[in-house]
């Protein structure tokens, strides 16, 4: 099983279920093309500082890491899920972006939107319920 993220810029405040409406928004549209949305790119490259495997070949990767057009897609081995999870919710919150959350369906906004990082409550609870 996996843990998965989805990471991407915003302009405005969202509740959960707007969150939710945007992220399949996000994964409906053709995500082929030249370039991304650069608001991502410091989230980026933290993750790929933090982790170097997430430049190389997918089959080396620690977990896949996926930067589309419009959002970043982090799926993680749910052995790692807690950790991971941690740099990407400090990730996100430095760089400026929103963090969605579908196990537990949680939105974490950036500043000035939201006020702290994505909190990791919860995590534990998901990996017992999927694996009683």
């Amino acid at each position: 099983m996996t843990y998965e993220l989805i990471v991407w810029p915003v302009d405005r405040a969202l509740t959960v279920d707007e969150a939710i409406a945007e992220v399949g928004h996000l994964s409906g549209r053709l995500q082929f093309g030249l370039g991304h949305d650069h608001r991502v790119d410091a989230f980026v490259e933290t993750m790929r500082e933090r982790y170097p495997d997430l430049h190389g070949n997918e089959e080396h990767r620690p977990f896949e890491f996926d930067v589309m057009r419009k959002h970043v897609f982090v799926a993680v081995p749910d052995s790692a899920a807690a950790q991971v999870a941690e740099v990407v919710a400090d990730a996100a919150w430095t760089a400026g972006v929103a963090v969605f959350d579908p196990q537990r369906r949680l939105v974490a906004l950036p500043s000035p939107y939201g006020e702290a990082p994505m909190s990791l409550d919860g995590i534990d609870e998901h990996f017992s319920e999927a694996n009683p």
